[in-house]
C-alpha cells in the first residue's frame, strides 16, 4: 500500500505502524485512509507525512473537548494551533506547516510524539503548559525536536517535562529562542546547547530553572533540582527561581 510505505519511510519508529498496541501513529494514519482518500491521490507525498505527523502530534493529546473538530478535512492549515505559509494557493504541494502551538483542549497529561520530527519546516514550536486548564506536556523532552533544523523559536515552559536537556537541541543551528523554565528538570546544560551562545551562534535568550549546586540527579517524577547552568558563564540569559536571585518567570 503506497500509504503504509510512504509514512514507514518517514516515520522515526515505523513498527508503531503495525504494532499490536494502539497508539497515536496508527489513528493518524487511519484519519488519512477514511478522511483524506480521495485527496491522497492528489497531494504530494512531502504533504502527506506532514499531515500525518501534524495528526499523530494532536492523537498524541486525546481527542480533548471538541472531539475530532479539530481537524478539518480540507486543509491543516485551519486546525487549531497550526500556522501555515501557503506560497500558491490552491496548489495542494505547497502548504508549508511553519508554527505549532499548544491548544490547551486535551487531557491533563499530553506528550510530544517522536513523529513531530517529520514537520522540518517548522520555525516557531510554542508548547507552553497552561496553569489554568491544567494542562501540560509530561515525560522527557524529546531528542526528536533536535531534528527541526529551521527552528528559531522552541518554547516548553510551564510543563511537566523530567528527565535532563537533550543535548540534540544543539543541533538548531538557527535557534534564537529557548525556554525551559517550570519543569522539572535537571543535570546539566548540554555544552552543545550553550556553544548555541558562543560567538557565530544565533541563541539570543535561553530561559531555565537554574540551580548552582550538586544536580547529578537529572531531575525526577517527584521534581527535579534545576538545571546547572552555572558552568559556562552566560549560557543561560535568565535563571528562574535560582538561588541567585533569579525569581520565577
Amino acid at each position: 500500500m503506497r500509504l503504509f510505505d510512504l509514512l514507514a519511510a518517514a516515520a522515526p519508529y515505523p513498527e508503531r505502524l503495525t504494532s499490536d498496541v494502539p497508539n497515536a501513529a496508527q489513528r493518524a494514519a487511519l484519519w488519512l485512509l477514511v478522511q483524506d482518500a480521495e485527496k491522497l491521490l492528489t497531494f504530494s507525498d512531502d504533504r502527506i507525512v506532514r499531515r500525518w505527523g501534524l495528526l499523530t502530534y494532536f492523537y498524541s493529546q486525546g481527542d480533548g473537548l471538541l472531539g475530532p473538530k479539530w481537524m478539518d478535512p480540507d486543509s491543516e492549515c485551519d486546525w487549531m494551533g497550526v500556522t501555515c505559509r501557503e506560497d500558491d494557493v490552491g496548489t495542494a504541494e505547497d502548504v508549508v506547516i511553519t508554527e505549532l502551538e499548544s491548544v490547551p483542549l486535551f487531557p491533563i497529561a499530553p506528550t510530544i510524539p517522536e513523529e513531530i520530527v517529520v514537520l522540518t519546516d517548522l520555525t516557531v514550536l510554542d508548547l507552553r503548559g497552561n496553569d489554568f486548564f491544567q494542562y501540560q506536556f509530561t515525560g522527557t523532552v524529546p531528542t526528536e525536536l533536535g531534528a527541526l533544523p529551521n527552528l528559531t523559536r522552541l518554547d516548553l515552559s510551564g510543563n511537566k517535562f523530567v528527565g535532563e536537556v537533550p543535548s540534540e537541541l544543539g543541533q538548531l543551528a538557527n535557534l534564537e529562542y529557548l525556554n525551559l523554565s517550570g519543569n522539572n528538570l535537571g543535570g546539566s546544560m548540554p555544552q552543545e546547547v550553550c556553544d548555541l551562545r558562543t560567538v557565530g551562534g544565533t541563541l539570543e535568550s535561553l530561559t531555565a530553572d537554574c540551580s548552582f549546586n550538586d544536580n547529578s540527579n537529572g531531575g525526577g517524577e517527584e521534581g527535579g533540582s534545576g538545571i546547572d547552568c552555572s558552568w559556562l558563564p552566560g549560557c543561560c540569559t535568565r535563571c528562574c527561581g535560582a538561588e541567585d536571585g533569579g525569581g520565577p518567570c
